[in-house]
């Protein structure tokens, strides 16, 4: 939502001279003259529309946005959180990461690591990192604080997933590292509710979903940016936010224009898994009041071949993901010939290869080839998948490798396997270094290739530049006055990522961000000798979209009502019949599940509850495939429906 309201729209809101005040419509003034001006004398807060006034804004209610709101109210500060998104779909990538944070044992160890993953980009200051490392040494305790069960953590090193695991043993510090959930499951949802929950829990904070933040306000005088203005319920509004503003916006994965600006990517060049209201919304806004852009060509992509997707389904996966560890198999673009050894396709991390000693994203062409043989399909065990390759579009079949390079229109294919046939005949890969005891030499047809269809992107860490205080740096590197940040909008990462970083990195600087924007300022500077009262509506607690919401429905005989609030787009509601001691009946009445990755669950399960009499025999239904947090959802809503009814 890059324009909704027109920058001469917004100037008519915030303007930036006297002559622009005297005139536009939305400029009147709100009651905050401070007792260091003269009588007649006000700033420029004192001449803006204001419809709410708060002592902090938040921009976004992921887990920075959250523990961002959690440390401001615990300063004292009334907060408002704004999110765009609608309540089951707010939280960003916080709601559907994995749930991972990263931790270090020791900070002076921790810096050794986050350091070698920064390599050569300084640009992260050794202060960001000492701070972010000091903060993870005690995350398990601060999520304790916040109600977590420290005894159920789970430390995922040593567990054999290389996203969940140290990503990079080889450097120095690796040894300090451990990411862990705060439940023995990941992609649960578990961490993001245990932050919403004390976002709501919290008196002195409010939360407006459905409402965008579009622009900053900032003093033209003294710079200081002294409110939001937001689109609420069809309505522009500028709110006052009298200590700081705070953005905690995401990313821009789901922007195509910056995709293609500032990762260099055709539109249709990703296969995106992140939310998808992540679309770079803060750098907008933050250019707007002069802020300094950093990381913006950084990503993180997914696992399996350089980072490519290919079909979901995970018996068809899991062979595809090793399609290219060994055998007679090369990676090849468009025309046919190679470009990155294959082995270290195999071992993404995050979507980084080792490209000749460094780990990168993979500069891929617009399209990728695994080409391979039928001996190969035999090794791996693909016979039953081919089909299903087929039907999908990706896979070509033919008797020779010349047929197939005609078909494909590669012109070098022929040559790029002669030579590779040569390179296992001398046991050396001259020219990507492949492992030797992988060279395995084309054989007979038939003959294939199948294409990835488009390169994963996680999630962005672009966004603008902070310090260890969290404030937001303008052109000239100093701070913007009032505005802080937090979260994957301009993350620390600027080379090499570790899983968990996000979060942790969210789970860090968000209270730092809180503590630091709830600070009392000092007075705005003078900038004009009128002002008219403003009409202010909402303050503190007059409307929150976050409370916990009662359910009123008409009930029969033996029906009873369940509520659980761990579907992954937040409650999921049933009806439950009991006769005769057990369930006769399960309706679904209300849910916020994603179609096609929740909703399977939600159509599959009701009826396979018929029959069941007792929490354990719930508890023994299998999880529908790919819909296991919406499953477990409705179990435990149906659970408190049958506690009821015993």
């Amino acid at each position: 939502m890059k324009k909704e309201v027109s920058r001469r729209e917004f100037l008519k809101g915030a303007a930036v001279s006297a002559a622009a005040v005297a005139t536009a419509g939305l400029l009147q003034g709100c009651s905050n003259t401070t007792s260091s001006l003269d009588e007649g004398e006000y700033t420029f807060a004192d001449v803006i529309n204001w419809k709410g006034k708060y002592d902090v804004v938040v921009i976004g209610i992921g887990a920075a946005g959250a523990t961002a709101a959690i440390a401001a109210a615990e300063e004292g500060a009334k907060v408002l959180v704004v999110d765009k998104a609608p309540r089951h779909e707010a939280g960003g990538n916080s709601r559907i990461c994995h749930q991972l944070f990263a931790t270090v044992t020791e900070v002076e160890g921790g810096m050794r690591y986050y350091s070698s993953l920064r390599g050569k980009y300084l640009s992260t200051s050794d202060e960001m990192l000492r701070v972010y490392c000091e903060g993870m040494t005690g995350l398990r305790d601060y999520l304790e604080t916040l109600g977590a069960d420290k005894s159920k953590m789970t430390c995922w090193r040593g567990k054999g997933i290389i996203s969940y695991d140290c990503e990079h043993p080889e450097q120095d510090g690796s040894d300090y590292f451990a990411a862990y959930t705060i439940t023995d499951k990941v992609k649960d949802g578990a961490l993001y509710r245990l932050l919403r929950d004390n976002v709501m829990n919290r008196d002195n904070i409010d939360v407006w979903y459905e409402t965008p933040a579009m622009h900053l306000i900032q003093d033209p005088v003294s710079k200081a940016i002294i409110g939001v203005q937001v689109e609420r319920k069809g309505e522009v509004m500028n709110i006052r936010a009298e200590n700081g503003v705070i953005m905690a916006l995401g990313g821009f994965e789901f922007n195509d224009e910056m995709l293609e600006t500032y990762l260099y990517r055709r539109m249709d060049g990703y296969e995106r898994f992140g939310s998808e209201w992540n679309t770079g919304d803060g750098v907008y806004m933050a250019t707007e009041v002069g802020a300094k852009l950093w990381h913006m060509g950084n990503y993180e992509a997914g696992g399996g071949v350089i980072g490519c997707v290919y079909p979901a389904d995970g018996d068809a996966l899991y062979a595809l993901g090793g399609l290219a560890a060994y055998g007679a198999t090369v990676i090849v673009g468009p025309n046919g010939t190679r470009f990155v050894n294959e082995d270290a396709t195999t071992q993404s991390r995050h979507g980084h290869v080792n490209v000749s000693g460094t780990w990168r994203i993979a500069g891929i062409p617009d399209r990728v080839f695994g080409i391979f043989d039928q001996a190969k399909v035999d090794l791996m065990q693909m016979s039953d998948y081919m089909g299903h390759f087929a039907q999908g579009g990706n896979l070509y079949q033919a008797d020779t490798i010349e047929e197939l390079a005609e078909m494909l229109h590669m012109e070098y294919l022929p040559e790029t396997i002669s030579v590779y046939n040569r390179y296992c005949a001398e046991g050396k890969d001259e020219a990507f270094h492949r492992d030797p005891s992988g060279l395995i030499p084309f054989g007979n047809g038939p003959f294939y290739a199948y294409e990835f269809t488009k390169l994963s992107i996680l999630n962005t860490q672009g966004g603008a530049e902070r310090n260890e205080k969290c404030e937001v740096l303008g052109s000239d590197g100093n701070p913007i006055p009032h505005l802080y940040s937090a979260g994957e909008f301009g993350g620390l990462t600027a080379h090499t990522y570790q899983g968990g970083g996000n979060i942790a990195e969210c789970l860090v600087f968000g209270p730092i961000a809180g503590h630091n924007a709830a600070t009392k300022k000092e007075a705005l500077p003078v900038y004009s000798n009128k002002k008219v009262e403003s009409d202010i509506v909402y303050t503190p607690g007059k409307e929150n979209d976050l409370v916990k919401k009662v359910y009123d429905y008409e009930l029969g005989d033996n029906e009873y009502l369940g509520v659980s609030d761990k579907g992954q787009g937040g409650d999921v509601v049933v009806k439950v019949k009991v006769e005769e001691g057990k369930i006769s009946a399960v309706e679904v009445l209300e849910h916020g599940e994603t179609p096609g990755i929740g909703t399977p669950a939600i159509d599959a399960m009701p009826s396979q509850f018929v029959g069941c009499a007792s929490a354990e025999d719930v508890q023994a239904l299998d999880a529908v495939s790919g819909a296991t947090i919406t499953s477990e959802a409705l179990k435990e809503a149906v659970l408190d429906a049958l506690s009821q009814a015993q």
